[in-house]
């Protein structure tokens, strides 16, 4: 093995990364002269951050120790979004860099939000881009950022230490001990001023909890647990009055000078007190940007176009009062500050930083290096989720899951259906009866376990919205954590309401009866899964009960209880019936066996031919025969087994609900697609590398194949991205040697 990779055994992503570029010279590719130096200097900055990676402190020393290099600055560039055929913004940008708090104002409609939805990735932009150090956006830096929404929304049962310690165990990685997130948590209070309401509910509407302030630094307080280094915030002080708005300002305006960190907030009405607290501002028009720069250069700016502000008058109301419209004043701001983008004034001092190599101090921004946990796509393990989700639902829930108006309900009903069948007789005229009775409870626990389902989604709609899409959780550790939570109402209930009914109607049979609740649990239990999957499919109330209802409604006309004959070219949609399948195991199980049915005086009226020939007694296997079940019971059972298990599957697909659209973004292109573009933009002469070796070099490296002559093993060579490695090589080592196309 080569020496180079010798020392990628212990190494971290960023040394192992900056290695490869060493590993690069072995490749068997024609290279020019002055490549091969450019690899040279690569693997000498490789050499010398390896070397200097002993003076890093070890993560023991530390709560949260960040192994990449800091974020500098912030920088987006010519964005234009539109929805639905509307220009919402119209070659947008701007810079902040660390320590800095900027505020996005503007009037209503102007585009704000949109913006922070862009730069965090959650909003499809037409053209533009986005980048982090130099380096453009991508799903591991874009963990780096925290998006707080306008609307607070947290679990309204919890108290805020609960709030913050599942927050804790959910988004801190799990290689952090308890002790250690415990502390992180008590660090973030201390630092947001929270102490005296940790033990208050959050509340909601209906339900007393914390003020307004105290439920926004909440929200913010979740963000800042996992140490990100840009913070985006919409509308912080809407709500507020001016005396918590100021206070919470003065949090997020500490977060920015006392901790480093970028703070990027939209800000509608602010008071002059708050204004003075920006050190960048962004106004926007109608989708356009009016002024970008200092904040304390703003009003003279505006004085320069003839629009002046008046003494002791608030500069923010000024700047809202002025860009109102489509005055010619505004539209001359607007061209002063595209005029000053275009010469230089931010676009030139964008692409200086950009473009630079290695920093004064050391730090090499030609890779940007990730933590460990970044290479993975959530920070806790499944299982992590799911308990920690299971613990909160039944917070959240238990009022709901161990109701006495639920027990109440499933006792009182089951005793009416009890005495109506009261000890049916086991004859020829009670048989429909009994089939009748099987029907209603298989119906029953249908409609009850998915209703409920249904209406429990959209409880904790806004709330999965806002996690899913902050890369809380994976989808299907809710769904698992929510069936478990709610399994009461589809084990416990369902099984108390058919043993008592079937106890009073006298089908005692103790073989037979705990099959059938073993039956009517699974059925319950696969509602509740449609349920969840209707809930959560749709998103609203009123289309996932419309759905549903005619979903079970359909599924009873094709059981064959009301309509024997189904036509021909229907019958394909009785294999679709979930209620036909644990319906033909209950009367399966009920009448399969000798146990004798007496027959009708009248032999003429009779179903049976053994008793038209006079016969008292029938087996009652007999109405198992006369019912038109073409699928035999453990047939029934199997495909009732693997409804239940496509169910989970189907729960489990992130395709079903797209929550957020961060990962189909523009600015979040995936490193083949930025080497075709690049590739496809270079003319390779001879004597260069070929398009067709970088392309295979990097495809057989991302599989883990061998592409050298040094017996390198797949998991070192999985650690080792070389097509992020000739990514940037292609961009900024071969510009002298390589071409353009013209």
């Amino acid at each position: 093995m080569s020496e180079s990779f010798r020392k990628c055994k212990g190494k971290t992503p960023v040394e192992v990364k900056l290695l490869t570029c060493g590993y690069i010279e072995s490749l068997e590719f024609p290279m020019h002269s002055k490549q091969v130096i450019a690899m040279k200097k690569l693997r000498v900055s490789s050499e010398l951050l390896i070397s200097s990676s002993s003076e890093i402190p070890s993560k023991s020393e530390t709560i949260m120790q960040d192994t990449h290099l800091p974020v500098k600055n912030l920088v987006f560039k010519d964005i234009v979004v539109e929805i639905k055929k509307k220009t919402i913004l119209q070659n947008v940008w701007g810079r902040i860099t660390s320590g800095e708090l900027m505020a996005v104002v503007g009037p209503s409609g102007s585009g704000k939000t949109t913006l922070l939805n862009v730069i965090s990735g959650r909003q499809h932009i037409k053209q533009g881009s986005i980048t982090v150090n130099g380096q453009k956006l991508n799903k591991a830096l874009s963990r780096r950022m925290s998006y707080v929404l306008q609307q607070d929304i947290l679990p309204s049962k919890l108290t805020l230490r609960e709030v913050l310690h599942f927050t804790a165990m959910i988004k801190l990685p799990e290689k952090m001990t308890d002790f250690q997130k415990k502390k992180r948590v008590d660090q973030i209070v201390s630092q947001m001023e929270l102490e005296k309401c940790l033990d208050t509910v959050i509340g909601s509407s209906w339900m007393r909890g914390l003020s307004g302030g105290e439920k926004k630094r909440a929200n913010i307080s979740c963000e800042l647990l996992t140490n990100p280094d840009i913070i985006i915030v919409d509308e912080p002080t809407s709500g507020l009055d001016s005396s918590l708005a100021y206070k919470l300002m003065l949090n997020l305006q500490s977060l920015a000078r006392n901790h480093n960190k970028i703070v990027l907030a939209t800000i509608h009405q602010p008071s002059s007190q708050i204004f003075h607290m920006f050190s960048k501002l962004l106004v926007l028009s109608n989708g356009k940007i009016v002024y970008h720069g200092d904040a304390k250069n703003t009003l003279d700016v505006f004085s320069e176009h003839g629009l002046y502000c008046a003494e002791h008058y608030n500069p923010a109301d000024f700047i809202l009062d002025s860009v109102q419209g489509h005055s010619q004043k505004v539209m001359k701001l607007i061209e002063y500050a595209q005029e000053a983008n275009q010469n230089s004034l931010y676009s030139d001092s964008i692409a200086t930083e950009n473009d630079e190599g290695p920093s004064p101090n050391g730090e090499v921004t030609l890779l940007i290096s990730t933590q460990e946990e970044d290479t993975e796509k959530w920070p806790t393990s499944f299982w992590t989720q799911f308990r920690w989700l299971a613990w909160r639902n039944f917070k959240q829930s238990k009022t709901r899951i161990v109701s006495k108006f639920e027990i109440f309900r499933t006792i009182s009903l089951g005793i009416a259906i009890g005495l109506l069948y009261f000890q049916t007789e086991r004859t020829e005229d009670r048989i429909r009866d009994v089939k009748g009775l099987l029907f209603f409870l298989v119906v029953q626990w249908s409609f009850q376990p998915l209703v409920e389902a249904i209406l429990a989604v959209p409880e904790d709609k806004d709330l999965l919205l806002k996690e899913r899409a902050a890369g809380y959780y994976r989808l299907s550790a809710y769904y698992m954590a929510k069936m478990f939570v709610e399994a009461p109402l589809a084990i416990v209930l369902p099984m108390v309401s058919f043993l008592l009914v079937c106890l009073l109607a006298g089908l005692d049979n103790p073989g037979v009866l705990s099959l059938s609740v073993i039956i009517i649990v699974l059925h319950a239990i696969l509602s509740q899964g449609l349920g969840l999957l209707f809930g959560v499919v749709f998103l609203d109330i009123q289309w996932g009960l419309t759905f549903s209802t005619v979903f079970i409604l359909v599924s009873m006309l094709f059981v064959g209880f009301y309509a024997e004959k189904i036509p021909p070219w229907l019958q394909w949609l009785k294999n679709l019936s979930f209620i036909a399948y644990s319906y033909n195991i209950l009367v399966m199980l009920e009448f399969g066996n000798d146990i004798p049915i007496k027959c009708l005086n009248l032999t003429t009226a009779s179903s049976f031919g053994p008793c038209k020939n006079a016969v008292d007694t029938v087996p009652s296997y007999t109405v198992v025969e006369t019912a038109n079940i073409d699928i035999p019971l453990y047939g029934n059972i199997i495909l009732l087994i693997s409804l239940l298990v496509i169910i989970r599957q189907l729960l489990e697909l992130r395709e079903l609900l797209t929550l957020t659209n961060a990962s189909s973004n523009p600015a979040f292109s995936e490193t083949e697609n930025e080497l075709a573009k690049i590739l496809d933009g270079l003319q390779i002469e001879d004597g260069d590398f070929t398009k067709q070796e970088i392309e295979r070099a990097a495809n057989n490296l991302k599989e883990g194949k061998q592409i050298g002559p040094d017996n390198i093993p797949p998991e070192v060579l999985k650690r080792c991205d070389l097509d992020d490695i000739i990514l940037e090589f292609a961009n900024k080592q071969l510009n002298d040697n390589v071409k353009p196309e013209k």
